[in-house]
């Protein structure tokens, strides 16, 4: 937990793949493309909507985003594999050449929180991607998943990775952690606050605005810390990092979804990218 420098901060500022149904079916019209993907596989951008538990059947909330570059105007039926009792579908007419977004909406219910994340798989013509779901629940999922570029290297974080939510350190400024760790001992460790209330709400948030709180560390295996955050004066670095959290945080329970880059700095000024960074983890 390094909650530390967010009660420092209010306290000096006063208020402060295996699948046997994955498929795309294109029998009703042409569209044709390719799915967008980073250099692992996995859909880029990719936003998974809602929250995911055992036993709960899915509603139209739960949807997933992603993004196809389309060669062939024309209609099309993406369906992803089912996983763990549960799928996500699209139907719809690409009207333009280019990227556009598909809403893939699920259907079903989770029948197991399991020990990992869901993950499932896209395909659209011969293209492939992947994406990831926590499922939680009584005994449920403890960790999720984090993934981001670190100066240009791809990295998982995934031990450990979970959000903890805290409104009683500091009443009335709800606070969302956001960490884990790599297989090599490298740690991502990420915070957003507000003031009033107990819910964090969706949105972008970076480290040069004062009306919230916001702190980004990145610790390499050589513990060596690089950070970007408010506290941090007389200036960050650039560019400016910024937390996107794609829902709302209201307490323990269910999951936290978004995305984060920007730049850190060591305490020998020295300046490393972050970059493509994505979480999808169970909040505690």
């Amino acid at each position: 937990m390094k909650f530390l420098r967010f009660f420092l901060f209010f306290s000096v500022m006063s208020f402060t793949l295996v699948s046997c149904e994955k498929e795309l079916s294109q029998e009703s019209g042409s569209a044709a493309g390719t799915l967008k993907n980073d250099a692992s596989g996995d859909c880029l951008p990719a936003t998974v909507n809602g929250n995911y538990q055992k036993d709960s059947v899915l509603k139209s909330s739960n949807s997933v985003d992603i993004q196809v570059n389309i060669d062939q105007v024309g209609s099309y039926y993406i369906k992803t594999d089912t996983v763990n009792g549960y799928s996500f579908s699209a139907l719809g007419n690409a009207l333009a050449s280019g990227l556009n977004a598909v809403h893939l909406v699920g259907s079903g219910k989770p029948l197991a929180v399991g020990t990992g994340v869901d993950v499932f798989t896209v395909s659209f013509g011969t293209s492939h991607c992947t994406f990831n779901v926590v499922v939680t629940g009584t005994g449920g999922v403890t960790t999720g998943t984090i993934t981001a570029t670190v100066n240009g290297v791809p990295t998982t974080f995934n031990t450990g990775a979970i959000a903890t939510y805290d409104n009683t350190s500091v009443p009335g400024f709800p606070a969302v952690e956001i960490s884990g760790t790599s297989a090599a001992g490298e740690v991502i460790d990420l915070i957003v606050s507000v003031t009033g209330g107990s819910t964090i709400p969706a949105g972008t948030y970076n480290v040069n605005n004062t009306t919230y709180f916001v702190s980004a560390d990145y610790t390499n295996a050589a513990s060596n810390n690089f950070t970007a955050y408010t506290s941090a004066v007389p200036s960050n670095p650039t560019p400016v990092f910024n937390i996107i959290l794609n829902n709302a945080v209201t307490g323990p329970g269910g999951a936290v979804t978004g995305s984060f880059s920007g730049a850190v700095q060591d305490a020998t000024s020295t300046v490393i990218g972050i970059t493509s960074g994505t979480f999808n983890v169970p909040v505690h």
